[in-house]
């Protein structure tokens, strides 16, 4: 990962990408269905998040590698490529360049904590419902404002917990 300016120091001119960021263009390419991301782009996101789809764990995980997919970039974040077609993401306000999406570090803290807490669970009846994940979700939501809040008061902007 770059910051600062890692990746406009070494890879010379930049184009701007107008509307959907990289993922959601190949998500829209790939789709079988409209706005669904294939399965070859949801097992590329569950490898690169390390998730095992071949697991019962990594089979109720697997929504987060889709979600992860469809994110769009947070507010004040644009999305460019280098001339060799590499994509980058730069944040105008901090001068910031990354190589990773902004909210990988997000999807790698979520994952972690759905983890710990299927974990915590276990032996339990299933709480795979939806009804069930909304309520972690939240929990974890706010945990990961809590963290932002303490990296921002620590002056640390680094990568996410990947508990």
């Amino acid at each position: 990962a770059g910051s600062g300016a890692g990746p406009v120091a070494s890879r010379g001119k930049f184009k701007r990408i107008k509307g959907m960021n990289l993922r959601q263009q190949r998500l829209s390419a790939s789709a079988g269905v409209a706005g669904s991301p294939s399965k070859d782009d949801i097992k590329q996101m569950s490898v690169y998040l390390c998730i095992d789809l071949k697991t019962k764990e990594g089979k109720a995980l697997k929504w987060i590698a889709e979600e992860a997919l469809a994110a769009p970039l947070p507010q004040g974040w644009e999305e460019h490529r280098t001339d060799e077609g590499v994509c980058y993401y730069h944040h105008n306000a901090t001068g910031q360049s990354i190589w990773e999406h902004p909210m990988d570090a997000y999807f790698h803290f979520l994952l972690g904590k759905m983890r710990k807490m299927r974990r915590a669970n276990k032996g339990l009846p299933s709480r795979d419902s939806i009804a069930q994940r909304a309520k972690n979700r939240e929990l974890i939501d706010l945990l990961w404002a809590m963290e932002m809040e303490q990296r921002q008061e620590g002056g640390g902007v680094g990568e996410g917990s990947q508990e």
